[in-house]
C-alpha cells in the first residue's frame, strides 16, 4: 500500500495536468451521476441500520433492497443487515454478496441504455444478462456451502446505536461517510484512468483498461468509439458485470469489520464476468438476435 501511494503521488507530482484532468473527470462524474444515484439508497440503508436495533426488518424486504440499490449498496447492506443465523444458514452471506452487489437496474437503464447506446432497452438487456452471469455464480457458491459440512458463521459489523446520541446526526454522519469513500475511489480510478488514456494503445484497449479500473469511466471511453453497437455491448457487459477496481475497494470498505471475503468475491465476480462475456457474445453473434446494430 505504501509503495502505491507513492507511485501515485509521483504519477501526480511528474504529470500534474494529467491528474488534474483526471480529477476533473471524476469530479464531473460524482454530483451528476453517483450522488443523485446512490444518495437515496445510503439514507435508507443508514436509517435501516438503526431502526434494526429497535425493531427486526423483514429478511425479503431487505433482501430486495439490496438487489435494487447496485453498487456498493450491496455489500454495505449484507454487512449490517443479514445477522439471522437461521438466514446465513439457508443462504451463504459470500454468495450473497455476489447476487445483490451488482449494478443497479436504475444505473443500467439510465446511464448504460439511455446515455451510452440511446435506448434504455439496451441497458434493461445488458442488465439482465449481466445478472444472469452473477446468479450463477451464486448458486454454484449456494450448492457447494450445502454440500460442505462446514457452516462458516458470519461476523457482521457491530451496530451502535446510544440512546445518549442524537440519531439523526449519527444517521446524517454515517450517510456522508460512505458518500466520501465511494467518491474518493472514483476520483483515484479516474486519474489513473486518465493515465492510461495517453498510453500508446488502440482506443479499445484502453477503454477496456479504463473500465477494469473504474466502469462508468469505461463506459463514456467505450461510446465514442466507432465500433458496431453489438461490439460494444460486449465489451460493456462484462467490465460492469466484473465492477473494476474502484468497486472493489468500495465494497472492502463495506465489508470492514466482517469476515466476509473480497478476496473470494473478485475471484466469483471475474467468474461471472467470463459468464456474462459468453452469454452476449452467444445472443448477439452466436444466434444473431435483431435489434442491435
Amino acid at each position: 500500500m505504501i509503495i502505491f501511494c507513492l507511485f501515485f503521488f509521483l504519477l501526480c507530482l511528474i504529470f500534474p495536468e494529467i491528474a488534474g484532468n483526471g480529477v476533473l473527470k471524476g469530479t464531473e462524474l460524482i454530483p451528476v451521476q453517483v450522488i443523485p444515484a446512490l444518495y437515496p439508497f445510503v439514507l435508507l440503508t443508514t436509517v435501516l441500520k438503526y431502526l434494526a436495533k429497535r425493531r427486526p426488518v423483514p429478511k425479503c424486504f431487505l433482501f430486495f433492497l439490496a438487489f435494487l440499490s447496485g453498487y456498493p449498496i450491496g455489500a454495505k447492506m449484507i454487512a449490517e443487515q443479514f445477522a439471522d443465523k437461521d438466514f446465513y444458514k439457508s443462504i451463504p452471506l459470500q454468495s450473497l454478496l455476489v447476487i445483490c452487489n451488482n449494478p443497479s437496474p436504475a444505473y443500467m437503464i439510465s446511464f448504460a441504455g439511455l446515455y451510452c447506446f440511446s435506448n434504455p432497452r439496451t441497458g434493461l438487456f445488458m442488465y439482465l444478462i449481466i445478472l444472469s452471469g452473477n446468479l450463477i455464480v451464486g448458486f454454484m457458491g449456494i450448492i457447494k456451502a450445502k454440500n460442505s459440512k462446514q457452516i462458516v458463521i458470519p461476523v457482521l459489523k457491530v451496530q451502535e446505536c446510544s440512546e445518549n446520541q442524537d440519531e439523526f446526526g449519527k444517521i446524517m454522519q454515517d450517510t456522508f461517510s460512505t458518500l466520501l469513500l465511494i467518491s474518493s475511489c472514483i476520483l483515484i480510478t479516474s486519474v489513473f484512468a486518465s493515465f492510461i488514456q495517453k498510453l500508446p494503445m488502440p482506443n479499445v484497449l484502453q477503454a477496456v483498461v479504463a473500465g477494469s479500473l473504474e466502469m462508468t469511466t469505461g463506459m463514456e471511453m467505450i461510446k465514442p468509439l466507432r465500433i458496431s453497437t453489438r461490439t460494444k455491448m460486449l465489451l460493456a457487459a462484462p467490465l460492469i458485470s466484473f465492477g473494476g477496481a474502484s468497486i472493489f475497494i468500495q465494497t472492502a470498505g463495506m465489508l470492514t469489520g466482517t469476515n466476509l471475503s473480497i478476496k473470494k468475491y473478485m475471484k466469483e465476480k471475474a467468474m461471472a464476468s467470463v459468464i456474462t462475456l459468453s452469454f452476449m457474445y452467444i445472443i448477439l453473434f452466436v444466434f444473431n438476435i435483431k435489434g442491435f446494430n
